[in-house]
């Protein structure tokens, strides 16, 4: 898993275009290394195209965790992921914990509580997510 890990960093880091194609990969550790190694030359644009994969219809559930962990990472967010929490969240408890925690990260707490107002009554219902607000010591809207 190293060795295969390193290659693909090696080969992303030169080929800018295969990391690109790679970022849609069904191989989550080739989407990851991908993410990253764009990354390291514009997060930006890493970000950018991570947004692009979790809006992406054919992206799996596990790519858009991997995504969203990797956006969770470099300390950023785009706004376009608060609009895919406002259309998507409540599919699945996994999924909206990490949609949480990129939206806790990159806006400031009135932000969030705005965005979270704008979602279905019942998804800040469940356990999970009532746990995530709770860590970070929000009340429910």
């Amino acid at each position: 898993m190293i060795k295969r890990t390193l290659e693909l960093a090696q080969t992303f880091l030169t080929d800018h275009t295969a990391a690109e194609k790679a970022v849609s990969s069904k191989d989550n550790i080739e989407r990851y290394v991908a993410l990253w190694a764009v990354g390291v030359h514009s997060v930006q644009q890493a970000i950018g195209l991570a947004v692009k994969a979790i809006q992406d219809p054919q992206t799996s559930h596990e790519g858009r965790i991997v995504t969203l962990y990797f956006v969770r990472e470099t300390g950023r967010t785009d706004w376009e992921i608060a609009t895919y929490a406002e259309n998507h969240f409540g599919e699945a408890a996994d999924l909206d914990c990490w949609l949480l925690q990129n939206l806790l990260r990159a806006v400031s707490p009135q932000c969030f509580l705005t965005v979270c107002r704008r979602l279905p009554r019942h998804c800040l219902r469940r356990a999970n997510t009532l746990r995530a607000w709770a860590s970070v010591g929000l009340a429910l809207p």
